[in-house]
């Protein structure tokens, strides 16, 4: 099995984890396509793009506990997202909103209403069919 790692990372880190292993990988690239429209996948990037950068600002102000815990809330999110049963809502109140609660501080970002728009958005389109 072959381990995908980005380049350089080796030696810039000691003790490295591999991004995805050759099975794993195939599963992710075979997956049937998100069931989400255009415009719910582009706030969906924007709002990943927000957590990573916040996941980095945590690390730099040596909050890891809170920077793990946001990580494991995307991962989660962006695994699970290519699931036929994957439900918004429900990653919202089982996984997002534990989070937040947990991490209200003025300087976090609100993901849980930029996950309600993502939510809102899919309505909107189920009420214009």
């Amino acid at each position: 099995m072959v381990d995908l790692v980005l380049p350089g990372f080796e030696e810039m880190n000691s003790g490295f984890k591999p991004l995805a292993r050759g099975a794993l990988w195939a599963r992710i690239i075979t997956r049937k396509v998100m069931q989400l429209s255009s415009a719910q996948r582009e706030m969906l990037c924007e709002i990943a793009h927000s957590a990573y950068l916040e996941i980095r600002q945590l690390a730099e102000a040596e909050k890891s506990e809170q920077a793990f815990e946001l990580a494991a809330v995307f991962h989660e999110l962006l695994d699970d997202v290519w699931n036929e049963d994957f439900s918004f809502p429900e990653f919202r109140a089982d996984l997002l909103s534990k989070y937040q609660l947990k991490y209200p501080g003025p300087k976090a970002k609100n993901f849980v209403v930029l996950i309600d728009r993502i939510i809102a958005m899919g309505e909107e389109g189920r009420a214009e069919t």
